[in-house]
């Protein structure tokens, strides 16, 4: 589920800079800022624009689950935040050990050093508080003055203003807590977005980030979504009065293929129906049904365990009680399907050999 990213309001920002680590065993001390900065109502609609692009339910964000909880982890002190008066001087404080850990998770001297926005914020349908962590890496020639607060400002707003520059990596944390009682791991939705990865999933030059930094990992249910996916998606196709017959059956091979694509790691409900569908009715129809379905419309780690016995067989029904069943490859390979007013043309490429 989206946790309504769409509906964000930014209420405090603060932003740093990491460096570059220069001897591995030791991190470079970050730079940091003291107080909240001040962002024009310009920064603002763009920082929440590029927000809605990156994490929202048309993204490739990902939904994650919370590991570290320990003492010292970025959920710990997220989280103590929130069971705090949330002011600014905690707000900054907070800030500054968040950009620290970060720092300490960049052991490998490869990592190139970039600008820490954290954004605190409500999401407003259901007044939940949110925690957002970007690194953005800065542009070459960017350099720190003895005025590196209004520096660091100035490259932020080019770096939210700018359509051309891209968010690098973002981590978003929702509190579902009843206000006033211990949060716990179950009431935080995680998201991380990954501008350097595509659609493909996270990949591993991210594990320091999502993992090392901020101690989340793939969901345990992931295997359990997929198939949620195919199922839900799957019963959707078939029950849609907008499409023909023959589009159904083309929708349910494009499913298919979709799932068994070996260039892709993830499942994305979003992507899967813009791909095949181009009438935004249907792909509304779609979303909002699915969504019911539980099935969270950012990236999802696909596992075809489940699935797979699911796509084993193909079974065709027709209003005159007659079925066709095969198995999907041989489906794929050489049965045709086409729609003639109220007929259904089939053309089997292969010999009758007998009846059972």
């Amino acid at each position: 589920m989206s946790s309504n990213i769409d509906q964000m309001i930014i209420q405090k920002v603060v932003i740093h800079q990491v460096l570059k680590r220069e001897n591995q065993h030791n991190i470079t001390p970050p730079l940091y800022n003291d107080t909240c900065s001040e962002l024009d109502a310009e920064s603002l609609d763009a920082l929440q624009k590029r927000f809605t692009k990156s994490l929202g339910s048309n993204s490739h964000s990902m939904k994650m689950e919370v590991r570290n909880t320990e003492a010292g982890s970025v959920f710990q002190y997220i989280t103590d935040f929130w069971l705090s008066n949330e002011d600014d001087g905690k707000f900054v404080q907070l800030s500054k050990e968040l950009t620290k850990l970060l720092a300490e998770s960049q052991t490998n001297g490869r990592i190139p050093g970039g600008v820490v926005v954290i954004v605190k914020g409500i999401v407003t349908e259901f007044q939940k508080d949110f925690i957002a962590i970007i690194k953005a890496e800065k542009h070459d020639g960017f350099n720190i003055t003895e005025e590196e607060g209004r520096n660091l400002l100035k490259y932020f707003n080019n770096l939210v203003l700018s359509p051309q520059q891209k968010l690098q990596k973002i981590g978003y944390f929702v509190n579902n807590a009843v206000k006033g009682r211990a949060i716990e791991k179950k009431d935080v939705d995680a998201f991380v977005f990954d501008s350097n990865t595509s659609e493909t999933s996270l990949s591993a030059h991210a594990a320091y980030f999502y993992d090392k930094f901020l101690g989340l990992g793939f969901r345990t249910d992931a295997e359990f979504i997929t198939n949620k996916f195919y199922m839900g998606t799957r019963d959707f196709i078939n029950t849609c009065p907008s499409l023909s017959s023959e589009s159904k059956i083309n929708l349910q091979s494009d499913l298919r293929n979709y799932l068994e694509a070996g260039n892709t790691t993830v499942i994305n409900p979003n992507d899967f129906i813009r791909r095949t569908v181009t009438d935004g009715k249907i792909i509304d129809e779609y979303l909002k049904f699915i969504d019911a379905q539980n099935v969270p419309l950012q990236d999802t780690k696909k596992y075809l365990n489940l699935v797979n016995k699911s796509m084993k067989d193909r079974r065709m029904s027709f209003e005159n009680h007659i079925k066709l069943s095969g198995p999907s490859e041989a489906f794929k390979e050489n049965i045709k399907v086409e729609e003639r007013g109220e007929e259904t043309i089939i053309t089997i490429k292969g010999k009758y050999i007998n009846e059972k």
